[in-house]
């Protein structure tokens, strides 16, 4: 018994070994091709726990998108239900001011665009108190069209805090095709100074 505690400490402190070489990698000045890395392991053997514990004590904003096996159909299930969760946080967070300075710099970077990322994000909808105007869809919905709003929204977010977005992604063998789509295109077009991704 005593060699088995041995052996997963071991292998918790490897792990945590590796993950601080990945976000050196990652958030070096020069990097422009990691963006992310997934964990893998035994089922079981602690990886979500030990990475959530990790994250929990470094300088980011930390987003948690759990995947399931209920939800693997249904489109951006496990990412919407991460950035309502993290922007519900934020949001109580936020004095008065630092409420209203974020929705209208949200609002208008999002432009006409902000009423089609609310039926998404309907967290969202929280900021556009006074603009109801925000609200009117006037264009169609084409999954890619989503793409450049979401990274509007996650750029926006990591500028706004000035601090880097860690997306950490639990179950990927239960990730939805769009989301994966929308988490490549994220990865290439948003720099590691803004957004990092992890995986277990």
């Amino acid at each position: 018994m005593k060699n088995k505690v041995t052996a997963n400490v071991s292998s918790q402190n490897l792990l945590v070994d590796q993950l601080d070489g990945y976000l050196r990698k990652m958030l070096h000045p020069t990097n422009t091709q990691w963006t992310g890395a997934v964990i893998i392991g035994k089922t079981g053997a602690g990886k979500t726990f030990l990475i959530e514990k990790y994250l929990q004590n470094k300088p980011f904003d930390v987003l948690i998108s759990r995947q399931s096996q209920q939800l693997q159909n249904v489109p951006y299930a496990g990412l919407k239900i991460a950035l309502g969760n993290y922007l519900r946080k934020k949001f109580r967070e936020m004095g008065s001011q630092d409420f209203a300075d974020f929705s209208e710099g949200l609002i208008n970077a999002l432009g006409d665009n902000f009423a089609l990322l609310c039926e998404y994000v309907p967290e969202l909808s929280m900021l556009q108190q006074n603009n109801v105007d925000a609200l009117n869809p006037s264009l169609p919905k084409i999954e890619n069209q989503l793409y450049s709003l979401f990274k509007i929204l996650f750029e926006y977010i990591s500028k706004f805090s000035n601090r880097v977005i860690v997306l950490f992604t639990d179950d990927l063998q239960w990730m939805d095709g769009s989301t994966a789509n929308l988490l490549q295109y994220l990865l290439t077009h948003i720099p590691p100074s803004n957004l990092l991704w992890f995986g277990a």
